[in-house]
């Protein structure tokens, strides 16, 4: 247990060490920094030599680097198996923010090829799938097919 402690230790460590690395190339975050240190932005404040939003999160600095890396941790690992575009940004946005995420988050997921492979295609309100039944051999009109469409066998009670 202590090992596990320690690792995602020393990740946070790393990371937040690459955010301030970052941060120091970042113009438009040493823009912010010297803004909160002047007083004239309040929506942020700095801690710890690293900017934070609203929620005591992380700010991240432009960095394609370090937002591809929480994108794809949040995403592409075997614990968070694939989650949809809402959820990834709800698990992103409980500690991290930066300008524009929720684009950013839309843009990485309509790009993940597993997605996209299991998504259903969707034709108006209707919708096509293997577990439907069409109704009409022209056209993509499917039904839902349920247990309650068939007569019930009661046993002997």
């Amino acid at each position: 247990m202590q090992t596990m402690v320690a690792a995602i230790g020393s990740f946070n460590t790393l990371f937040l060490d690459q955010v301030r690395e970052q941060a120091k190339a970042d113009s438009q975050y040493q823009k912010l920094v010297q803004q909160v240190a002047e007083g004239t932005v309040r929506r942020y404040w700095v801690s710890d030599g690293l900017l934070h939003a609203k929620g005591d999160r992380l700010y991240v600095p432009y960095s394609a680097g370090l937002r591809q890396l929480l994108m794809r941790e949040t995403h592409d690992t075997a614990w968070a198996g694939h989650p949809g575009a809402a959820r990834m940004k709800a698990l992103l946005a409980r500690s991290y923010y930066w300008p524009k995420m929720d684009d950013d988050i839309e843009a990485y997921f309509r790009t993940c090829m597993v997605c996209q492979q299991d998504k259903v295609k969707e034709e108006g309100k209707q919708v096509c799938c293997s577990l439907f039944q069409s109704l009409n051999d022209r056209g993509c009109r499917f039904r839902w097919i349920s247990s309650q469409d068939f007569p019930r066998w009661m046993g002997k009670t």
